[in-house]
């Protein structure tokens, strides 16, 4: 999915690619920390690295940094794209319990 922004200026294009669910686990688990002896998810570096993970192109390096950098506008227009894309449609949802393997062949019998 590419979005476009305004950077530097100048109209600009981030492409951004769907998290595998290996990759947005691993983001889960950059961002939590034990406190105590419980486990405490920081959401804010959760959704920056999930957002850095997604961005496959951009006219900015690829960092914290330079996201934490970018205009108020234009960070979370690339999260709210980001979101969309690695959500579960509401039909996702309602098939999760039954692989489409499965219900192609109970479809034929």
């Amino acid at each position: 999915m590419e979005v476009e922004i305004e950077y530097k200026g100048k109209i600009e294009k981030v492409k951004l690619k769907r998290l595998s669910w290996g990759q947005n686990n691993d983001c889960i688990r950059k961002a939590t920390s034990m406190v105590k002896g419980q486990s405490q998810l920081d959401q804010v570096t959760m959704h920056e690295l999930r957002l850095l993970a997604s961005i496959e192109e951009a006219p900015f390096q690829k960092n914290v940094e330079e996201l934490r950098e970018l205009d108020f506008k234009v960070g979370d227009k690339l999260f709210n794209e980001m979101q969309k894309l690695n959500s579960l449609s509401e039909d996702d949802k309602k098939n999760l319990d039954t692989p489409s393997s499965v219900k192609n062949s109970q479809a034929t019998e």
